[in-house]
């Protein structure tokens, strides 16, 4: 337990200001969304574009030292399995950035009994965060990883004609309950894939 928590600390330690700046940007933008009585929609879209791919920058600054070869002897001699700072890795940038920042969604918009709600919305969270732990653990660059995120995050921004969306992530556009709850679906199992296939690559860096 004492590693774990070791551990959880030293996540916590290298994401160093980052941390500060994504809790104070979604603090921001939901103080800005209830001032100014935002729409619903609006605050969802918003929450969807800017606040949620900033899980997988997280996600992403966690791993970097891992992955990084002037850093990584030390981070090897952790009296921890590799495979348990992976998913201690990974359930951190779920509990401290994820948890948190639905949970102001859900109160934005009046939906914290929503059971369906919090499953789109963590599901989405789940494959951002999924998809910077395979990229920083594939590609071993942190400026690629993070240029990717936001890449595929600002064509979503951009998509004025809705021709990105077969494609994207965000449930702002759905309005059918069935189709949220099959797309809820595939983003778990996306998620998923991402997910074990990063833990993989970062167990296998150590052998």
């Amino acid at each position: 337990m004492r590693k774990a928590v070791k551990t959880i600390r030293l996540f916590f330690k290298e994401l160093g200001y980052l941390k500060y700046v994504i809790y104070a940007v979604t603090v921001g933008l939901a103080v800005f969304c209830w001032d100014n009585g935002i729409q619903p929609l609006s605050i969802l879209e918003s929450f969807e574009m800017f606040i949620f791919p900033l899980s997988g920058w997280w996600v992403i600054q966690e791993f970097y030292s891992y992955v990084d070869e002037e850093e990584r002897e030390v981070y090897m001699s952790y009296p921890l399995s590799r495979r348990y700072i992976g998913i201690i890795g990974y359930t951190c940038a779920f509990s401290l950035f994820a948890v948190p920042a639905v949970m102001i969604l859900a109160c934005l918009l009046r939906q914290q009994n929503s059971v369906l709600f919090y499953g789109t919305m963590f599901s989405e969270i789940l494959v951002w965060i999924s998809m910077g732990f395979f990229l920083v653990m594939m590609t071993k660059n942190i400026v690629v990883s993070v240029g990717i995120i936001w890449i595929y995050a600002s064509m979503q921004i951009l998509d004025v004609s809705g021709s990105f969306r077969p494609i994207s992530i965000c449930f702002y556009f759905v309005s059918d309950i069935h189709i949220m709850f099959r797309k809820m679906i595939v983003l778990f199992f996306i998620a998923a894939a991402l997910s074990i296939s990063a833990q993989k690559k970062f167990e296998m860096m150590f052998l």
